[in-house]
């Protein structure tokens, strides 16, 4: 009897196991009513081995989609010196970050659409208080000291300036600190919202005065911390160079920077406290999934949530690859389930598509979001099935762009967003059955290989 429940329970989660009886979800698209526009996809590339392959940038861009490419930013690189002036990007150990060159070759790969933008782990350690150094020389816990804001600053802007000197990009975003709130047993810094306050507008006003259009993000901790993220949003909202200097929020996906989260409920709570600034939100951070199908429609899951309920204008996961099973998108640079769900998101919705009215939107089960891209004329819809039962989804399309076949994507248990049959329209219906454990996305348009799309606005 054991065998045959285990049986069982494999086949549901694989969606082989017949259904009671098949649900059927109907399900009307609104072109006409549109919500935020997305910026991109994405995951931070570490300081390890794969991601200097060119294979592997190539699959990285060219397969999963990637449009928005995060960096760590290495304090170590800048030496104590006597006074502000002398912090000048020609001093700095450009070795000790490998993440800047793979970077650039990605970005060489489809400079119309990919972004770049950077976390600073933690000030340089000659520049805080209460720090300790671990693992030979990286600076852990402590803060900002705040007769070093101005050194800070100073150094924030030579390090954009250099960027683009020693690797050919403009960094489009960069947040001052990675998880303010966390005294981590690694490279990390503590703010509070007036350290924080007084480090955004003494960057933001550097950056002003050396002419750099990179733009500044934050605060950079957990979405499920509503009230810990409006302690750091509302000082700089009720700041007007605060306001003006950070150009749009940003937040994690976790509960403590470890246990990924990312309900519906968290994402909108944040989303409703934030909107009412007119700045975007992006979430910049998370993971924690396993590396089977069930941690890739777990992934899913998340992803939707955060563009439906969240409102983010775009997703960037942890690790691109190489680290721990549950933090990578990747085994050694080999794609993972998560890897083929993130896809279904990554690759087909490209920068500058507006996410538009797709509903209802049915339980924690089923799921379903849409995206219009006007610039090139296609509209792309992700299904997802999560139960232990077949879903027949009707769609009814309210206009937009006209298709008589949708190109279909699946990824399952055994599929590895694999291109099916295209899915025939009539009068804008359509019809299309997700066995149980399934993501499906349809694309109204013929797919164009990466790079040959229209660049995109991302100002």
């Amino acid at each position: 009897m054991v065998k045959r429940y285990a049986l069982v329970a494999a086949a549901l989660l694989a969606g082989l196991a017949p259904a009671a009886a098949r649900a059927d979800v109907d399900v009307t698209v609104n072109p006409a009513a549109k919500h935020q526009v997305i910026h991109g996809f994405g995951s931070c590339l570490i300081n390890l081995p794969t991601i200097n392959r060119p294979d592997f940038q190539k699959q990285y861009v060219e397969d999963l989609g990637v449009t928005v490419i995060r960096i760590g930013m290495e304090a170590r690189i800048c030496k104590e010196v006597a006074s502000v002036n002398e912090i000048k990007w020609q001093n700095f150990d450009w070795n000790r970050n490998v993440q800047l060159p793979a970077a650039a070759a990605c970005l060489k790969l489809n400079p119309k659409e990919i972004v770049i933008i950077g976390s600073m782990w933690t000030p340089p350690h000659w520049m805080k208080q209460g720090a300790h150094l671990q693992y030979g020389d990286e600076s852990c816990g402590g803060s900002l000291r705040e007769d070093r804001i101005p050194h800070f600053a100073r150094f924030m802007a030579q390090y954009v300036l250099g960027i683009k000197e020693k690797f050919g990009f403009d960094l489009y975003a960069l947040s001052i600190q990675n998880e303010l709130e966390f005294n981590e047993p690694y490279m990390s810094c503590v703010y509070t919202p007036d350290l924080y306050l007084k480090a955004v507008k003494a960057v933001g006003a550097e950056f002003e005065k050396a002419g750099i259009k990179t733009l500044l993000m934050g605060p950079e901790t957990m979405t499920d911390f509503l009230d810990r993220n409006m302690n750091f949003i509302r000082p700089l909202m009720n700041d007007p160079k605060g306001k003006t200097y950070l150009s749009f929020f940003c937040s994690h996906g976790y509960t403590d920077g470890i246990r990924s989260e990312g309900g519906h409920q968290s994402n909108s709570a944040l989303w409703n406290a934030v909107k009412g600034y007119g700045k975007e939100l992006w979430m910049t951070e998370t993971s924690g999934e396993s590396q089977d199908w069930r941690g890739g429609l777990s992934l899913a899951g998340k992803i939707h949530n955060g563009l439906v309920y969240g409102n983010v204008s775009a997703w960037v996961y942890w690790a691109t690859s190489d680290m721990a099973a549950n933090e990578s998108l990747t085994a050694n640079g080999v794609p993972t389930p998560k890897w083929w769900a993130s896809k279904h998101y990554y690759r087909f919705i490209r920068p500058g598509s507006v996410r538009i009215d797709a509903g209802p939107d049915g339980s924690a089960d089923t799921n379903v979001s849409a995206y219009l891209n006007e610039k090139d004329g296609t509209m792309t819809i992700v299904l997802l099935n999560r139960s232990g039962s077949a879903v027949r989804f009707n769609l009814s399309v309210k206009g937009g762009p006209a298709s008589a076949a949708w190109e279909t994507y699946r990824s399952s248990q055994n599929e590895n967003c694999a291109k099916l049959a295209n899915t025939p329209s009539t009068g804008g219906k359509l019809s299309v059955e997700l066995p149980a454990s399934t993501l499906v996305t349809l694309y109204s348009g013929k797919l164009k290989p990466v790079g040959s799309a229209p660049a995109a606005s991302t100002k």
